[in-house]
């Protein structure tokens, strides 16, 4: 899990983002779940621990880290994206 957060920093870093609580408690969640999840199902995991995170949140901090390569969304063609580790 240290490597991802290296990454998460490297990239906010070079971007120019703040690295905030919010998203490492988004990678948290995300890194402990196994599978693959649906954008609902994470949104469900993260509100479980960290209540005062709103959906929207989320939804950008996972598009985030799909583009930091720190995430994968797959279409199994059920019109449902889902996420996956990377």
């Amino acid at each position: 899990m240290k490597k991802e957060f290296e990454i998460l920093s490297r990239a906010m870093g070079d971007r120019g983002l703040r690295r905030t609580a919010q998203r490492e408690n988004i990678l948290k969640v995300f890194l402990a779940m196994e599978g693959h999840f649906s954008i609902e199902d994470i949104c469900g995991e993260v509100k479980k621990q960290f209540p005062s995170i709103g959906n929207v949140t989320v939804y950008r901090t996972m598009k985030l880290f799909e583009e930091l390569g720190l995430a994968e969304k797959m279409d199994r063609g059920d019109g449902i994206a889902r996420y996956e580790h990377k």
